[in-house]
């Protein structure tokens, strides 16, 4: 894994990559494929009330380093054809804005996007894509307890094109000392 930021006074832009060994059984002995991903992210400062977040990354076999896509087994699949694993692409990132309302209220709305790319041999149902919505409040009332809420909507796209939505509420509260 490798790193390079840049600190302004905007705020920062770092971009990263990693290269990855998966070693797997095959054929009673074990083999490996080798991985890779690129990152690009930033926070800029737009003004002392709001700040910009954004991250973009994409790769192969790099899916478990991938919010959502964690421990799923997503990195590579078997491919039939070739009698050998193969690995699997991945991309997808987030915008989020972030508004101090106040010293004790922010709220901050978020969107991203995320796609896996599907072989021909695998299953239509296997998932494709995802996108989501969300909004977030919290609220320090002293410094050390914060309170937060947030509503999250998403929809997920699968490589036949089924899709479902899902949306949720979330409460959080967090005491510190």
């Amino acid at each position: 894994a490798a790193r390079y930021k840049y600190f302004g006074n905007w705020g920062h832009a770092q971009i990263a990559g990693i290269l990855r060994r998966i070693s797997y059984l095959h054929n009673n002995s074990m083999d490996k494929l080798y991985g890779w991903g690129l990152m690009a992210s930033t926070i800029i400062n737009l003004n002392t009330n709001n700040t910009l977040y954004a991250q973009f990354s994409f790769g192969e076999g790099i899916a478990n380093y991938c919010v959502g896509f964690e421990n799923r087994q997503l990195d590579a699949v078997y491919n039939p054809n070739l009698n050998d694993m193969v690995l699997k692409r991945i991309h997808g990132g987030y915008v989020n804005l972030n508004h101090q309302i106040n010293p004790k209220m922010t709220l901050s709305a978020t969107a991203g996007v995320s796609y896996l790319k599907n072989y021909d041999f695998e299953d239509k149902s296997s998932f494709w894509s995802s996108k989501y919505l969300a909004l977030t409040y919290f609220y320090v009332p002293i410094e050390t307890i914060s309170l937060g809420l947030e509503v999250t909507t998403g929809i997920r796209i699968n490589e036949d094109r089924q899709q479902g939505n899902a949306t949720r509420i979330s409460m959080v509260g967090s005491f510190s000392f």
